[in-house]
C-alpha cells in the first residue's frame, strides 16, 4: 500500500513517523512554557508578519536552506532562493492580512511537526478585501544550529 504514494509524499510520511516514534521523551511532554515551543511560536508569528508585511526577504531566515514549499495554486519551490524568489514574485502581487492559529505541535530531536490554520484576507494589491478565508497548514520543521526552522510548507484552502 505505501507503494501508491510519490517520494515525496513517503519521504513526509517517513519524516512524520520518525517524528512520533523516535525520541519519545522529546516528543511528549512539550507545553507552552517550554523554550522550544515558544522558540515555534515566533517562528510562526515572524512568518505572519513577513506575509502581512510584504517581505519577501524575510522568509529566507525562517526556512531551512534545502527547504520546500509545496501550496495550492503555487509552482514548488524548493531550495532558498527558489522560495525568496517564489515569495517576492507574490507578495508584490498580494496584499495580506493574516493570522496564523497554532493547531498541533509535536518536537523531537531534530525534527517536528506543526499544524496551523490561518484566516483573515489575501487579496490582489489595490483591492478591498469583501470576505475573510482560510487555510490549512502543516509544517515540518527541521533543526539548525539549535534553532528550528520551515523544512516543508504544505498548504491548501479550508473547505467549508
Amino acid at each position: 500500500m505505501f507503494s501508491m504514494f510519490s517520494p515525496v509524499m513517503k519521504f513526509i510520511l517517513l519524516l512524520i513517523a520518525s517524528v512520533f516514534f523516535s525520541s519519545a521523551n522529546a516528543a511528549v511532554g512539550k507545553n507552552e512554557s517550554d523554550g522550544e515551543y515558544m522558540q515555534v511560536t515566533q517562528l510562526v508569528k515572524e512568518y505572519q508578519q513577513a506575509l502581512n508585511e510584504g517581505n519577501g526577504a524575510a522568509v529566507r531566515e525562517l526556512y531551512t536552506a534545502d527547504g520546500t514549499f509545496v501550496g495550492q495554486g503555487f509552482p514548488t519551490a524548493q531550495g532558498s532562493d527558489d522560495i525568496v524568489a517564489l515569495y517576492t514574485d507574490f507578495l508584490s502581487k498580494l496584499d495580506f492580512n493574516i493570522q496564523f492559529d497554532i493547531k498541533e505541535l509535536k518536537l523531537g530531536e531534530e525534527y517536528g511537526f506543526l499544524r496551523t490554520a490561518s484566516h483573515g484576507t489575501i487579496v490582489p494589491k489595490g483591492v478591498t478585501p469583501s470576505k475573510q478565508e482560510g487555510n490549512r497548514e502543516v509544517f515540518l520543521l527541521k533543526k539548525v544550529t539549535g534553532h528550528w526552522k520551515f523544512y516543508y510548507y504544505i498548504f491548501n484552502s479550508e473547505v467549508k
